[in-house]
């Protein structure tokens, strides 16, 4: 049986963990496939295109929820359980087509974007594997998305990624939650005399903030303990 042909669209970590899952039970080529298959792409389609080609997408979340750019860091900094995927029928409005396939993933208490982007892609990806098939032999019945329970994400902004003096104190749980949201870019950051501390990784210890490994901005990274030698002891959050 000829495999079937499918065109991709999109690029970063989700889309290219999708690739590497699916490469062997489609084939991958540029021009003229019998199906697009859209992930975090980032640009508009044409209707004029969408009218002419199939096209299908796989967001990042359980559809209508979380639309937009920053599905799977909006779900960790909101201190989300459970998140998911949904594969829809592409119009011209963004995460607006008719649901193909839609599943849960639960958020584990330590997953940041890397280890839950990857996640929901190697997920998604064996979903494709099974409807693409069924999809393009009009063999699944669509289903319309619950506009009332319509939700948006933003892009993030240089603020989201500050971790303030006040969010250290008043709640290290939301502090850690952006640092594992904005891993392993754009990271979370937090001021020290004027310069950034970039913090790749962080955790919770006896209901405080705990940095694991950070970056002074344009320097290199080194774990926690290494950098508050320079510090002679002293508690740098006070």
């Amino acid at each position: 049986m000829r495999k079937i042909k499918i065109t991709l669209l999109g690029h970063g970590l989700f889309m290219d963990t999708i690739r590497d899952a699916i490469k062997k039970n489609f084939t991958i080529i540029k021009k003229n496939p019998d199906l697009y298959l859209v992930a975090n792409y980032g640009r508009k389609i044409s209707k004029q295109e969408l009218d002419k080609n199939t096209y299908i997408n796989v967001h990042p979340s359980l559809l209508p929820k979380l639309k937009g750019a920053t599905p799977i860091q909006t779900a960790i900094l909101q201190g989300d359980k459970i998140t998911g995927f949904t594969i829809i029928t592409m119009d011209e409005h963004i995460d607006h087509g008719k649901i193909i396939s839609a599943g849960k993933i639960n958020i584990a208490q330590g997953d940041d974007y890397d280890t839950l982007a990857k996640k929901i892609a190697l997920v998604s990806a064996n979903n494709l594997i099974k409807i693409i098939p069924k999809f393009i032999n009009n063999e699944i019945k669509l289903r319309s998305q619950d506009e009332l329970k319509t939700s948006w994400t933003k892009k993030i902004s240089d603020q989201d990624r500050l971790i303030s003096p006040g969010e250290l104190k008043k709640n290290p749980h939301q502090a850690c939650a952006r640092v594992r949201a904005l891993y392993p870019k754009p990271k979370a950051y937090l001021m020290l005399n004027n310069k950034r501390l970039l913090i790749h990784k962080a955790k919770i210890e006896n209901a405080r903030f705990v940095p694991l490994f950070v970056q002074i901005e344009g320097k290199k990274i080194m774990p926690w303990q290494d950098f508050i030698r320079g510090w002679h002891g002293k508690n740098i959050f006070d």
